[in-house]
């Protein structure tokens, strides 16, 4: 379960790097290897950065554990400025299905402007 999330930054720059720190309390143990995605996604829904991750290996995981996820995304030079979300969700790696969400797809967290350069 998604607790909370921390973004570097609300306003960027092509080229810079942000950093994306997310929560989350483990319901139950999984039997699957998976994956936290972190996208920066422009309007038309395609991933501008991507900085998919999971920093704790699940054997480990136990219910109630809670866990910090960190992600960077890196905006490429040729970034058009405009307006961007910041999503976040799951996924599994063998399967690459991603996780149901209240809105069927990733959720989103924060929004984020780029400003030309």
């Amino acid at each position: 379960a998604l607790l909370g999330y921390d973004l570097s930054a609300t306003v960027a720059r092509p080229g810079d790097t942000l950093t994306l720190a997310t929560w989350w309390r483990v319901e139950a143990v999984p039997a699957r290897p998976l994956s936290i995605l972190a996208h920066l996604v422009g309007a038309d829904g395609r991933p501008v950065a991507v900085g998919d991750g999971l920093g704790f290996p699940i054997e480990q995981w136990r219910p109630g554990d809670l866990l910090v996820q960190r992600h960077t995304l890196s905006l490429p030079d040729d970034t058009p400025p405009g307006d961007y979300a910041v999503v976040t969700g799951g996924y599994w790696l063998d399967t690459l299905e991603r996780w149901p969400s209240r809105g069927g797809e990733a959720a989103p967290l924060a929004h984020l402007t780029v400003e030309a350069r």
